[in-house]
């Protein structure tokens, strides 16, 4: 088993080297990172040596299609190495709750080999209007909170889901997942013989949670229905909360293999024997 861990990244340089660090000691990862356009990248390069940088920067808005662009480039590359079996899309603030033995028994134990969660929209976090209405997030001059952008969600014209999708079913879940190499063969090759597909997306909102699913499930694919990264929420809160030591050895006992977000390198990090 080879898992291409591809890697989003715009900051914190440093703890992304730990994770780097973790993952390259073993011969079960290979490593792919995009940093933001918007981020030096020489900060990058200083610290980190073990692992493949895209070439190709794309400026990576919150929430806009441009995560979806980036994460299809870090794909297409890993892709290309045949010898790689599983794509597990981070972020940089993301580190392994369990082993790497443990994550490949689990991953050998299960019947479908892919970790995506799949939910039939709309959910009461997962709005249709994310992908009916038009959103404008990539473009610089209007900010994701901005009221020009709110006014103009609320007046502008739905849009028929039935055409947009070519008759699809919309799906959604979490933006991070790990899929096989048959399941992403199959999704690259509908991507590049459909290319209305990426378009229908590119005006949509928190596309990394659609976009990825929706293909998924109407490709009749079949999944563990679950991500494999684990986050700790908190009721009516927009973003996960930082992980502390105590929530990582609470979030430990599950079944996860990954965690996000953290905010620094913890000392207690540097000591965990996850190899």
């Amino acid at each position: 088993m080879k898992i291409a861990a591809i890697i989003r990244a715009h900051h914190k340089p440093e703890f992304l080297k730990t994770l780097v660090d973790r993952l390259s000691a073993s011969e079960m990862w290979s490593i792919y990172i995009h940093v933001n356009r918007s981020s030096n990248i020489e900060d990058f390069y200083r610290i980190i040596d073990k692992s493949l940088f895209l070439d190709s920067q794309i400026m990576v808005r919150w929430s806009g299609f441009s995560m979806i662009e980036a994460t299809l480039l870090l794909l297409k590359k890993a892709y290309e190495n045949p010898d790689n079996t599983h794509f597990y899309l981070m972020s940089g603030q993301d580190f392994p709750l369990k082993s790497d033995r443990n994550i490949r028994n689990y991953i050998d134990g299960r019947p479908c080999g892919d970790f995506i969660q799949v939910l039939t929209m709309p959910q009461w976090h997962k709005p249709l209007d994310r992908l009916n209405r038009w959103h404008f997030r990539d473009l610089p001059l209007i900010s994701p909170h901005s009221l020009v952008r709110a006014q103009f969600r609320q007046f502008s014209p739905h849009r028929n889901l039935d055409n947009l999708l070519h008759g699809m079913v919309p799906y959604a879940g979490s933006a991070w997942w790990l899929l096989s190499r048959p399941t992403v063969g199959k999704m690259l090759s509908f991507i590049e013989t459909n290319p209305w597909y990426p378009q229908a997306f590119a005006f949509s909102a928190f596309a990394d949670e659609m976009f990825f699913q929706t293909l998924f499930a109407n490709l009749d694919l079949k999944t563990e229905d679950a991500a494999p990264t684990s986050a700790h929420w908190l009721p009516g809160k927009a973003n996960p909360e930082i992980i502390t030591h105590d929530v990582y050895l609470q979030m430990q006992e599950g079944w996860h293999f990954m965690a996000r977000k953290f905010d620094e390198v913890y000392p207690w990090m540097l000591s965990l024997n996850l190899h």
